[in-house]
C-alpha cells in the first residue's frame, strides 16, 4: 500500500497539534553590502570553515578577482593548522593584499591576527550573524 493518499492529511493532522506559543521575531532589516569588483588577481581572497561533512572539516578559499577556488581537507582547525594551510596556499604565488573570513576563534586569535601582520595582510572580519559578507566562501 502506498503512503502517498495518506501522507497529506497525517501532515495537517501532525502540523495542526503542535502548539504556537509565540510570535517568530521579524528579522533584523540591514542594508544589503556588496565588495566591490576586483580589479586584479590575488589582492582580496574569502574563507571560511566548512563541515563537518562526512566528519571531516574544510578550509575553503575563494579569489575575488578570479573566483578561483582551493579547498583544503583540515585534521585540525586550530589557528595553527589554519595558518599552516593559507602558508602553503601563499608560497604558491603570493600572499593577498586583504583576507575577508568570518569571525571563528582560528580567525580571532593573536597568532592569526600576528600572521596576517608579519605577511602585510589585512585581515576583515565579516559582522556576527552576518555570513553573507562573506558570501564568497559561504
Amino acid at each position: 500500500m502506498s503512503i502517498g493518499p495518506i501522507l497529506p492529511r497525517t501532515l495537517r493532522i501532525s502540523c495542526a497539534s503542535v502548539p504556537i506559543s509565540k510570535k517568530l521575531p521579524k528579522p533584523v532589516e540591514t542594508e544589503l553590502f556588496s565588495w566591490p569588483k576586483e580589479e586584479k588577481p590575488w589582492r582580496r581572497f574569502h574563507m571560511d570553515f566548512v563541515g563537518p561533512l562526512n566528519g571531516k572539516m574544510f578550509l575553503i578559499v575563494v579569489g575575488a578577482y578570479s573566483k578561483w577556488l582551493e579547498v583544503s581537507e583540515m585534521s585540525s582547525t586550530t589557528s595553527k593548522a589554519t595558518i599552516r594551510q593559507l602558508s602553503k596556499l601563499f608560497a604558491q604565488s603570493e600572499c593577498p593584499e586583504t583576507l575577508v573570513s568570518g569571525n571563528g576563534s582560528q580567525f580571532t586569535s593573536l597568532e592569526f591576527t600576528e600572521f596576517c601582520k608579519k605577511n602585510g595582510v589585512v585581515h576583515i572580519r565579516s559582522p556576527p550573524y552576518r555570513p553573507q559578507s562573506s558570501l564568497q566562501a559561504e
